[in-house]
């Protein structure tokens, strides 16, 4: 693939995830549009499916996306060369601020475990095993060496950590009601610089061994700016995992070929038909 193509074919397919995520952060996947998602992507329905061949390969894609720029971030605290219960303030910072965000990121995450829990997602045991298994492992080798140096208390890693997501997302789930409490104010903004500061001091006075020295640090982390998001590659990424096996070749059929890019306007030779969004 020429220079020119590739970079075409990756603004393509980085529109088209973009709108994927507002549609689906905002109807989910049953009441997503692929002609909604398409248009607000500057691109053709057949130049979409010529990417992702369905709208549940296409969800699947926004996730893997999602996932992986968020855990690029928290796996990067917990490899710093920060003290280990440090890392951990920082790692609930920033999944406070993740799930607290103004992005599809919450509604998608959320979206996705309602689907889970009644047994219709084909995207959760993929999810787990590229994402959380991984990330939930650097966490546990944190906290075990935290509480090793004595900086922590003893405690049950998992259990924290669920404890750190539980304190985090129900504060999410709860902003409906906490919006409508008269101690709230009036202020949005304010009420979650208030809950993220009011979060990491709990969290902070619970699991260290020096509960002071904690809550000190806790202040102090509150206090600087949000970590952003790594920028994103501007060159072709890799098909994420969700599309790894589309057209791939069942065992004793012979591939195709290779496929060809379409020009803007142009429905590729593949057959769409009877696809539906």
């Amino acid at each position: 693939m020429q220079p020119r193509t590739a970079k075409k074919a990756a603004q393509s397919r980085h529109a088209i995830l973009e709108a994927a995520k507002k549609e689906f952060g905002e109807r989910g996947v049953d009441g997503a549009r692929t002609e909604s998602i398409a248009r607000a992507a500057g691109v053709n329905k057949a130049m979409l499916y010529y990417y992702f061949t369905d709208k549940e390969t296409l969800y699947g894609a926004v996730l893997d996306d999602v996932f992986a720029t968020r855990f690029q971030v928290l796996g990067s605290i917990l490899e710093s060369e920060l003290p280990a219960e440090e890392k951990i303030l920082r790692f609930a910072r920033q999944h406070f601020d993740y799930v607290s965000g103004e992005d599809h990121y919450p509604r998608l995450v959320q979206y996705e475990m309602m689907r889970a829990a009644h047994g219709h997602s084909p995207h959760l045991p993929r999810l787990v095993e590229s994402f959380f298994r991984p990330m939930m492992e650097r966490v546990t080798k944190v906290i075990r060496q935290g509480i090793a140096e004595r900086q922590l208390r003893p405690v049950d890693p998992l259990h924290l950590v669920l404890s750190i997501i539980g304190v985090n997302v129900f504060h999410v789930l709860s902003a409906p009601v906490l919006r409508g409490l008269p101690a709230a104010g009036p202020q949005a903004s304010n009420l979650i610089a208030e809950r993220r500061a009011a979060t990491l001091d709990f969290i902070a006075a619970s699991i260290f061994s020096d509960r002071e020295e904690g809550i000190r640090l806790a202040a102090r982390i509150v206090a600087e700016p949000a970590q952003k998001s790594p920028p994103r590659q501007q060159t072709l990424p890799a098909a994420s995992t969700a599309e790894a096996n589309v057209g791939r070749a069942r065992p004793g059929e012979r591939k195709s070929g290779i496929r060809r890019e379409p020009r803007d306007g142009a429905r590729p030779k593949q057959s769409i038909r009877g696809k539906r969004p």
